[in-house]
């Protein structure tokens, strides 16, 4: 019996192993990719869920600390299979709340091009009544070509309720740091980035006024530095890491009485369009 016993397990195990040789010789073909980030530009409105309900995938839109996606936030590219891609925005408000959570803001379809990179700008307002009404801009991002002893930077005004405005760049934000004589980027408008302009490496704050005018100052916010490559570490991408390119996202403040209301003034972030290259 004990032999038959071992036997009948060694044949068993025999069928296993060539199983599982069968099954390593299949490969499965790699999908074509789009590259996607998510901007919420919704001045009045709280954080947000983003999913793809046509397959599953990881979007990474969401702040892993909290797993939600609040007003301001830019998030890093996330590779998803190209085609036609079927998003849907849930409302998220930190609430634990069913009826809350299951309310679907906004229902569309993007068709995305394989190895293109996309910003999806959710802006406008999501209040009944309000315009522009909430919405996505679907950006194509052409990267820019950056030489590894300068940085391109760009600007867009990303929500509603501020611009057009004149972008003018310093060396920090201090109070007494003289503005340059004449801006970086003119007449920012609402939807729509500026051009790419390549600057030396170096430390960069950005201000933002009103188109014509240095005073008052809408929103002033430092760029981030990068950290040079090192043993076993990647260049970290910043303006004065050669080779970076950034967005400066525009947000104007949150709209009264909306969840994003203690958000009094404008403000800028910044997105990561180009990594530098490890040398």
């Amino acid at each position: 019996m004990r032999l038959r016993f071992f036997a009948s397990l060694a044949v068993a195990g025999s069928v296993v192993v060539g199983c599982g040789h069968d099954i390593s010789g299949t490969t499965s073909p790699i999908p074509d990719l789009a590259y996607v980030r998510y901007v919420h530009a919704m001045p009045d409105t709280g954080e947000v869920d983003v999913h793809l309900v046509d397959a599953v995938e990881n979007l990474n839109f969401a702040d892993p600390s909290t797993g939600y996606t609040p007003y301001r936030t830019v998030t890093t590219y996330t590779g998803i299979s190209a085609g036609s891609r079927h998003f849907r925005v849930f409302t998220n408000m930190q609430s634990t709340d069913i009826n809350v959570v299951s309310q679907v803001i906004l229902d569309t379809t993007l068709t995305l091009a394989p190895k293109t990179y996309y910003t999806i700008l959710h802006t406008g307002y999501a209040r009944s009544g309000a315009t522009p009404h909430q919405h996505f801009v679907l950006l194509t991002d052409a990267q820019p070509t950056v030489t590894t002893s300068q940085v391109a930077i760009r600007a867009i005004v990303a929500a509603p309720g501020i611009g057009p405005v004149d972008v003018y760049k310093t060396a920090d934000t201090a109070t007494a740091t003289a503005l340059p004589a004449s801006p970086v980027f003119t007449a920012v408008a609402y939807g729509t980035p500026t051009s790419w302009s390549n600057l030396t490496t170096g430390a960069a704050a950005l201000r933002v006024f009103g188109t014509g005018t240095t005073t008052p100052t809408l929103a002033k916010t430092q760029a981030p530095a990068g950290a040079a490559q090192q043993a076993l570490l990647d260049p970290v991408a910043g303006v004065t890491v050669g080779g970076t390119a950034l967005t400066a996202f525009i947000f104007p403040a949150g709209v009264a009485g909306s969840p994003n209301n203690k958000l009094t003034t404008p403000s800028i972030a910044y997105g990561i369009d180009v990594r530098p290259p490890r040398q």
